[in-house]
């Protein structure tokens, strides 16, 4: 055996897999048992086929105890790899849109801020003036403040008639 692959283990474990080895062995021992005395009862054409089937079951297991075992771990590293590079493959796909896409929208919302700009009343030089963005959030902040107040009359009218409804039904229901 070649001295690279050998395990070192401790000797709890060690004890522990000879354990459990030797535990393995003595069930294959008692199915072996068990099956011996079942041959008794099967017909001598089954006997034929099952040591035909043993056979070639013995002749795969030659055949695959020559191949050498670094192939068959090659040939597993290669499916994984292949798997790798198609996940990486999609994953690079996927992130060329999304950034593709991204990027068009970026480009379509500056397109769309400067032809608001441009076709606005208000010269562009405007804009970049210190007064004027002044104006602009002062007007802003009172739109609000209108849109605040109007919500809240909204809401006592609201409160308002729901008490006067509540009135008249309960003046409806008890004359």
């Amino acid at each position: 055996m070649n001295t690279t692959n050998q395990i070192l283990l401790s000797d709890k474990e060690s004890h522990s897999l000879q354990s459990q080895d030797l535990i393995i062995d003595q069930i294959g021992k008692t199915v072996a048992v068990s099956l011996d005395r079942e041959l008794k009862h099967l017909s001598p054409h089954v006997l034929a086929r099952l040591e035909k089937s043993r056979g070639i079951a013995l002749a795969k297991q030659k055949k695959s105890s020559h191949l050498p075992a670094s192939n068959t771990f090659d040939l597993l590293n290669l499916r994984s790899s292949i798997n790798w590079v198609g996940m990486l493959l999609v994953t690079s796909i996927v992130l060329y849109f999304v950034v593709d896409w991204q990027q068009n929208s970026r480009i379509k919302d500056i397109a769309d801020l400067d032809t608001a700009i441009l076709s606005d009343s208000v010269p562009p030089d405007a804009y970049a003036d210190e007064g004027f963005r002044v104006f602009l959030k002062e007007m802003i902040q009172r739109k609000e403040t209108e849109k605040e107040q109007a919500l809240i009359n909204k809401n006592q009218t609201t409160v308002e008639d729901t008490a006067h409804t509540e009135a008249v039904k309960d003046a409806s229901q008890n004359p």
